[in-house]
This record gives C-alpha cells, structure tokens and sequence, in this order.
C-alpha cells in the first residue's frame, strides 16, 4: 500500500480522500489520503466517515456515492479482519443506512405482529363468554405454520437466485472496469517503451497519456447519473484537455466510443512501424468490448417478472408471519415478543432483497474516480518513465 500514489483528488473526492473537519461551524476541506498511522480514523468516503461530516446517516439514493469502497490503508483491512466485527456491526445496526432504507417494510410487518396481539389478546380476555368460542374460532388471527414451511424453501431458493444474479452483475461490472484500465494502462506501456527518442516524443506521450484518460473518465460519465456527473465532467475534460478536443468530447453523444476515436488518432501518429501500432489496437478492440459489456450490464436489467415475483412472494410471506407465529409465543405475556421477533426477521429478510436490489445496478457504487485518478497520475509518470528509457539506451549503446 505503500506504492498507492498522492492522486487528483478534485477528482477523486467521493471514492476514498475527503476527509471534512469541522471548525467553528464551519467545514475547513482537506483533500489528503490517510496514513497507515491513522488506524483509529474512519475509511475516507466510508458510510462512516460520510456520518460524522454530514451529522447524519446518509440512505437511499444518497448512500451509494459512499458504497464505493477502496482500501488504501493496511489498517482498512485489519479492521475488515476485526475478530470484533460481529458485535461492533451489531452495535451499529441502528445506524445502518440499509436499515433505514427498509424503515418503511419493517415498520408495516411490526404494526401486522402488534395488531394480531392486540387482537388476539381482546377475543381470549375480553369476550363475552357466550360467544368465546365461536369468536376464537372464526375471528381469531391465527394460520397453521404448516404452509410457511412448505413456502419457506421456494423463497430461500428465489432470494439466493436473486442475489446471485446480482451480485454477479456487480463483479462482471469490477471486472470490465479493471480491464478497461489494465488495456489503457498496456497502451501507455507499449507507447513509452516503443516511442524512439527526441522530436514530438513528449508531446506524443501526453497526448495519449490524455487520450486514454478521456477515454476512462467519459466511461464514468457515460454509466452514471447526468445530474450527479455533467458537470464535474465538463469541468475536469475542459481543464485537462485542448479546448478543441474538449469540446468536441462533450458535443459527442456518444462520448466513450469519441473518446476511443481519439485514443486511435493519437496512437495512429506515433513514428512507430505498423506492426506495433496493430499490437496497440488490440488493446482499443478489448476495450471496445467491455464498453459495451458495461452498457449492456447497465441497460439491462435482471428480468423485471423475476423480481417483482420474488418481492410479492416474500411481502405476502412477511405480512402472513405473525398469524403463524402467534401461537409459538403463548408462554411470553400476551404473546408480546412476536413483536420484536416479527420486526428481527422482516429486517433481515428484507435486507436481502434490498442487497440484490442494491447491486444489481453496480456503476454508481463501483469506484470508478479511484480508477480515472490513478491512470491520470500514470499517465503524467510515462513521460519521465520515457525519459529514463532514452537514458539507459544512450547509456548501454555508448
């Protein structure tokens, strides 16, 4: 981790170097990334660090910016290994951003479990002796466990379907996005080593350096949302690249596949022979398709008549519980812990849907500002890299 470098971080603030101090009511900025030394600080752009900066628990559409975890700190993953985990996730479950996502579902399933109590409880204590029986019989909230049973395994195999199906996504995703900057990363290699020394060399270097950074950082543009990416977009193209090309970049409406092109120009007037340029296409050709494997992850999602199944299935599961539950209870007063035992299951039960629902779109909470940062940072590198090369040849040949 020692080798992680000191990135862009105006363009790398939501993925893992924000950190936020707050100094007499006001927020003082300080864009650094943390030190192996700091264990006890939070993770920079971690749900927890993004709760001490912002006083509350962000949820919803507002958490995913947070769920794009990097570590960067040897102490990230000694935390990660803590043998403590279990109670201090426990401990912390109030504050979970999933937990309030599902506030709603939960509270709806307890409100079920508190009627079916309440009303249980009037028709065994406070019914009229003569029509007891009859109430008890026909009134009474009660259903056999026999069904849910049966039920039970149908739902644990569309649940683990569900999350397996997302999940995958989420790493097809992770994987395309690495390739995509191992391929650009390639480039850069090929083009420094095979550049011949002095003329436009450093010139050339940069412009590809560039080009292959466009090409990553409009990827992210391309698989987020435009209200959240435009304008930081707009922004870091028009500081980084000519102003031509800027805006031609931005015009595009298909800025990957524009980017790409230009990518392909600068490669084309590098002074090497046309074997080594093909060699370097290669690299455009993969990249090409996982672009489009991203897009089609993104505009495709998992069968629609799949999900909304799998989501009535277990809310009429859930919202039936408490009726089958209520007899396992008799030997608590009034039957009282369905309560809190129909609010444990419905939470964690729902949070698996909601995980599936949560990875099942994987860009907005894939780490992509890491990724065009550290490739922008090499790309500054292949120059100098250049010059040792041309150095060491002069050196060997004299």
């Amino acid at each position: 981790f020692a080798f992680v470098p000191q990135l862009d971080c105006k363009e790398f603030t939501s993925a893992s170097c924000v950190q936020k101090t707050k100094r007499k009511g006001k927020r003082s900025h300080r864009y650094a990334i943390l030190s192996d030394s700091i264990s006890d600080a939070p993770r920079p752009g971690s749900m927890e660090a993004a709760r001490l900066e912002t006083g509350k628990v962000p949820y919803g559409e507002e958490s995913r910016e947070y769920r794009r975890t990097v570590f960067l700190r040897n102490s990230d993953w000694a935390r990660h290994r803590n043998p403590d985990r279990l109670f201090e996730n426990l401990g912390s479950i109030f504050l979970s951003g999933v937990a309030r996502q599902l506030a709603t579902g939960v509270l709806t399933m307890t409100c079920v479990a508190l009627t079916t109590v309440i009303w249980n409880g009037l028709l065994d204590k406070w019914a009229p002796l003569n029509s007891r029986s009859f109430l008890s019989k026909y009134c009474t909230m009660r259903l056999s466990v026999q069904p849910f049973s049966f039920c039970a395994s149908a739902l644990g195999l569309l649940l683990v379907f569900r999350t397996n199906s997302s999940y995958q996504r989420w790493l097809e995703a992770q994987n395309n996005m690495s390739r995509i900057l191992s391929q650009l990363k390639n480039i850069l290699r090929m083009s420094s080593t095979w550049l011949p020394a002095g003329g436009d060399s450093n010139r050339l270097l940069k412009e590809i350096g560039l080009a292959s950074w466009a090409v990553l950082r409009s990827l992210q543009n391309h698989l987020r949302s435009p209200e959240q990416e435009e304008a930081s977009f707009v922004a870091h193209v028009r500081k980084s690249l000519d102003s031509n090309v800027a805006e031609r970049l931005i015009q595009s409406k298909d800025r990957p596949l524009w980017a790409i092109q230009d990518l392909s120009a600068a490669i084309d007037k590098l002074p090497i022979d046309d074997g080594k340029k093909r060699e370097m296409d290669k690299s455009i050709v993969i990249i090409l398709d996982c672009i489009e494997s991203c897009i089609k992850t993104l505009r495709y999602p998992v069968p629609l008549v799949y999900s909304r199944h799998t989501t009535r299935f277990l809310a009429a599961w859930l919202l039936a519980l408490p009726l089958a539950m209520y007899d396992s209870f008799a030997s608590s007063w009034n039957h009282i812990l369905l309560v809190p035992a129909t609010t444990l299951i419905s939470f964690f039960f729902l949070g698996i849907d909601e995980l599936a629902i949560q990875l099942e779109e994987p860009f907005s909470i894939l780490p992509i500002e890491y990724s065009c940062a550290l490739l922008k940072q090499r790309a500054k590198q292949v120059v100098e890299w250049h010059a040792i090369n041309v150095d060491q040849n002069r050196d060997n040949s004299s």
